[in-house]
């Protein structure tokens, strides 16, 4: 049931998230289904980096590449907003997307416990 809104930059204003150091990219949000107020974000922090050899001859790059800085899967508190728990998926480097159709299962019980 809808108890509240929560806006992204409601998420990255959150004390918490701040406090963390948690980068303020588009979260992926997958509701709890069995918690009450608990939203589950994936965070992909990813940066362009331009490919130097796909420059024409007017030295447009014509080409870039995504590189992962970090992928973090965070329990949000929607009610307080506040993150209560997060982890860091992977590091810099390891580009993988993560969005909510590869997790099909109950993840929030593989977290590990990051108590803010």
């Amino acid at each position: 049931k809808e108890e509240t809104t929560l806006t992204v930059g409601d998420i990255w204003a959150s004390e918490s998230f701040n406090e963390i150091g948690l980068p303020h990219v588009m979260p992926i949000p997958i509701l709890s289904v069995n918690e009450d107020g608990i939203m589950y974000a994936v965070l992909n922090d990813i940066f362009q980096e331009p490919l130097p050899d796909h420059v024409n001859e007017f030295g447009q790059v014509l080409g870039d590449r995504l590189v992962a800085k970090a992928n973090y899967m965070i329990r949000f508190d929607i009610l307080l907003n506040k993150v209560l728990s997060f982890t860091k998926i992977s590091q810099h480097g390891e580009l993988r997307w993560l969005t909510p159709y590869l997790i099909a299962t109950d993840f929030s019980s593989y977290l590990q416990d990051h108590t803010v």
